[in-house]
C-alpha cells in the first residue's frame, strides 16, 4: 500500500500515477495522465477537484481514513471538472468586465460632473470629509497608479504634455477595479447615489461599496486561476430580493449561485441571457463527461436551488 503521507513529499510523475491508482482512480492512459499532471500539477488537478469523487463511506470505515475514490472513477472525470471550473472562470470574468466597464464609466462621469478642477480625484477635499483616513489612503494609491500610468501609458503621457493633467475619464482606464471600488467608497453620497442608480437601477440602494468589493474579490479569483465553482464568500452584499425568491440558505447565498443573482442585477437582460445560456452549455458539457458523479452534486456544491433556471425569466 502507498501511504497517504508519501504524496506530501516530492513525487515523480510515475509515482503520482501509482499513488492515484492505489486510491482507486482509473488511469487507462498513463501518458495522457502524466501530461495533465505536468501541466496542471497534482495539487490543482487532484486535490482541487477530488472531493465530489471520493467514496466517503469507505473512507469513514477505514480506521486510518485513507482516501479512496468511488469505484470506476477516472482521471478524465477529474479533468472534466477541472476544465469546467476553468471555463467557468473565463465566462464569469467576461461578464465581470462588462460590469467593471459600466462602473468605471459612471464613476468618472459623475465625479467629474461635480469636480471639474484638473486632477480633482487626487485631492482629499473632493471626497467624503467624514472618512479622512480612508480618503488619504485611497489618494496615496491613486497617486501611485497615476505616476505609473504617466511612465508607461502613451495616452496618459499625451494628456500631460497637452494640458498638463489627465481627465478622470482617461485615467479611469488605468485604475484597477479594486482601487475604483475604494475610490467610490470614499466619494460623496450624491455621486454614489447617481452611480448606483445608473448601473443597478433595480437595486434600491444608495451605496454600491459592498457590491463592488464583492465583485472585485470574485474578479481576483478568476484572474488568479483559483477554484471558483466551490467558492464560498465570507459575506454577501445586502439588498437583493431575489435571494428571498429562491429561499436560499446562508451558505447558498455565499456560493456561486449568489454571484449569479448579483450578476442578474448588474447586467442588462440581453447580457444576462447570453451569460445564462453559456453557463447551461458548461453544465451540459460537464454532465456528458462524468459518469460516477451526478451533475446534481455540482449544482448543490454551487448553491443552486432546484428551480434555478427561473433566474433567466424573472
Amino acid at each position: 500500500m502507498i501511504l497517504i503521507h508519501s504524496e506530501k513529499n516530492f513525487q515523480t510523475l510515475e509515482n503520482q500515477i501509482r499513488i492515484l491508482k492505489a486510491k482507486g482512480l482509473v488511469i487507462q492512459n498513463p501518458s495522457v495522465a502524466k501530461k495533465w499532471l505536468s501541466q496542471c500539477n497534482y495539487y490543482n488537478l487532484i486535490n482541487g477537484y477530488k472531493e465530489l469523487f471520493l467514496d466517503y463511506k469507505r473512507i469513514n470505515e477505514d480506521p486510518h481514513h485513507h482516501e479512496v475514490f468511488k469505484p470506476n472513477t477516472t482521471i478524465e472525470e477529474l479533468k472534466a471538472l477541472y476544465d469546467f471550473d476553468r471555463e467557468l472562470r473565463i465566462l464569469t470574468l467576461k461578464y465581470l468586465f462588462i460590469i467593471e466597464r459600466k462602473f468605471k464609466s459612471n464613476l468618472a462621469y459623475y465625479f467629474e460632473q461635480f469636480h471639474k478642477s484638473p486632477n480633482a480625484y487626487l485631492y482629499a477635499e473632493n471626497y467624503d470629509q467624514t472618512r479622512t483616513k480612508n480618503v488619504n489612503r485611497t489618494i496615496i494609491i491613486l497617486k501611485k497608479e497615476y505616476n505609473r500610468a504617466s511612465r508607461t501609458e502613451t495616452s496618459h503621457k499625451h494628456y500631460i504634455e497637452l494640458i498638463e493633467h489627465v481627465p478622470l475619464w482617461v485615467f479611469i482606464n488605468f485604475i484597477s477595479f479594486g482601487t475604483c471600488s475604494k475610490m467610490y467608497k470614499n466619494m460623496n453620497s450624491r455621486e454614489q447615489t447617481l452611480i448606483s442608480k445608473s448601473i443597478a437601477p433595480s437595486l434600491e440602494i444608495q451605496d454600491l461599496s459592498a457590491f463592488m468589493e464583492y465583485l472585485t474579490n470574485i474578479r481576483n479569483i478568476c484572474a488568479h486561476d483559483e477554484r471558483l465553482y466551490a467558492y464560498i464568500c465570507s459575506s454577501m452584499p445586502p439588498g437583493m430580493p431575489l435571494m428571498q425568491y429562491f429561499h436560499l440558505s446562508e451558505k447558498a447565498r455565499k456560493s456561486y449561485f449568489g454571484l449569479i443573482i448579483t450578476l442578474k442585477y448588474f447586467l442588462s437582460r440581453k447580457e444576462f441571457n447570453s451569460y445564462y445560456h453559456k453557463l447551461k452549455i458548461l453544465f451540459q458539457n460537464l454532465d456528458s463527461h462524468t459518469h460516477t458523479m451526478s451533475i446534481k452534486k455540482v449544482y448543490r456544491k454551487m448553491g443552486f436551488p432546484h428551480n434555478w433556471k427561473n433566474i433567466n425569466h424573472i
